[in-house]
């Protein structure tokens, strides 16, 4: 059903796939040298008729720390300034309602790491410290704000692996509640926040509440983090079922369920779009260390119908809030590892964004996960006019491009970082 795509002539990223865990390594490539002094970047402003209501972006600046930008005033407000060699802010992730904004805070003390999260309000004003053993490396809001999800490294019986944990924002204590183990660990929040799904051990899939799971399946097949669809009642996962990789859409409120369709690849990444009309699929026919290097597939669900997108290798793609157009990045293999295409699917046709090699922790903490990333994060700005992102400049720096959709052929307008994510809803005035 699938057209399969000789990735050898592609070549291999690597022999053995990279897990979640991978991301853990937060401090580690900060500790080699100190971080030079940056100048604040000059302030950009958004034309207030070319952007709808109060969007915000969470940007980690040249020199590590973490800023609010508002595009529409070029207002600026510093969420941290004590990056360095030891200290690193990271996996910044937005309220659902823009109201606040969680991250992590990552200390190096010889060889040992220490984590906080921090939440605090777009002002800057930190109204929460939750200390963890280990510094978490993804952190997911649930949909009505109540409850942060993170995961981290942990160790059981002696073995190690992964936990995630649960703050509930309305808890006077505010600890991380450990709430399941397992290694890899992928999960997503039901849209209506009543249930999880959860993808553990690379075999195990379960919905419901960590205290009362419905199991799934025990036989998962290569994929990695399942999907909700916006009803909250059907999800998307990859099951082994007489010895097939099956892609399956299932209502556990019904028990219906259908096959959308079977993969041979060694995995496979879903990108639902937010209507739950469509799925984009990115099938990798080889052992790559990333979630995704395949081509890229449209499944439409009602009537079922499929589109191939690119017979060429994407790593990432997030679609538009509005689940009118996908971005992706489609690898370069003229270029260097981590140069890209980026592109933008609508029914209109594809667009050219431009090319970019992307910032190395751009690459390996966010897009190598992109499947994760993005139920919980996105590159789009709420009205899906605009999109952000990290890529190196001419000059070898790193910077954040922000781009209007329907001017792609303008310049991009550029901060200097190597992190950036839009609110996901307009903040409140």
């Amino acid at each position: 059903m699938v057209k399969k795509v000789d990735m050898s002539r592609y070549g291999r990223l690597g022999a053995v796939p990279f897990v979640l865990a991978m991301v853990c390594v937060v401090v580690a490539a900060a500790a080699c040298t100190s971080l030079p002094p940056v100048p604040a970047p000059p302030p950009f402003t958004i034309p207030p008729e070319r952007l709808t209501g109060h969007q915000l972006l969470v940007v980690r600046e040249a020199d590590g720390n973490l800023a609010v930008v508002d595009p529409a005033t070029g207002e600026r407000i510093q969420l941290t300034d004590d990056a360095s060699a030891t200290v690193v802010h990271g996996q910044p992730v937005w309220s659902p309602a823009a109201a606040e904004l969680a991250w992590v805070r990552s200390e190096l003390d010889g060889t040992r790491a220490s984590g906080q999260v921090l939440v605090a309000d777009t002002a800057g004003t930190v109204r929460l410290r939750v200390a963890t053993v280990f510094p978490p490396f993804y952190m997911y809001w649930n949909p009505q704000g109540t409850s942060l999800s993170l995961l981290g490294n942990w160790m059981a019986d002696g073995q190690s692996t992964m936990a995630m944990s649960v703050i509930d924002m309305g808890s006077a204590d505010a600890t991380a509640r450990i709430v399941d183990t397992g290694a890899p660990f992928y999960y997503d929040w039901a849209p209506d926040g009543e249930r999880m799904l959860v993808h553990r051990n690379a075999s195990t899939v379960w919905a419901g509440s960590p205290e009362q799971p419905q199991p799934i399946t025990d036989s998962s097949s290569a994929f990695a983090a399942p999907a909700w669809l916006p009803d909250s009642a059907s999800i998307v996962y990859g099951d082994l079922r007489d010895g097939v990789a099956t892609l399956v859409r299932a209502n556990l409120d019904t028990g219906e369920e259908e096959v959308v369709t079977w993969y041979q690849g060694s995995h496979l990444a879903v990108y639902p779009d937010p209507t739950g009309d469509r799925l984009a699929v990115i099938e990798t026919s080889d052992r790559v260390p990333v979630n995704a290097f395949g081509p890229l597939y449209l499944y439409s669900l009602e009537p079922a119908t499929l589109e191939q997108i690119t017979p060429l290798p994407v790593m990432a793609a997030f679609w538009s809030p509005d689940g009118e157009r996908l971005l992706y990045w489609e690898g370069d293999l003229s270029g260097r590892p981590g140069d890209f295409n980026l592109r933008i699917w609508s029914e209109d046709g594809i667009r050219e964004v431009g090319s970019a090699h992307s910032p190395p922790d751009f690459l390996r903490r966010y897009l190598y996960f992109s499947d994760q990333y993005a139920r919980s994060h996105t590159l789009w700005s709420a009205d899906s006019h605009w999109i952000a992102f990290a890529a190196e400049g001419p000059s070898g720096q790193n910077e954040i491009r922000i781009q209007e959709v329907g001017s792609l052929a303008s310049p991009a307008q550029i901060l200097a970082g190597d992190l950036v994510f839009w609110s996901r809803h307009t903040h409140p005035d």
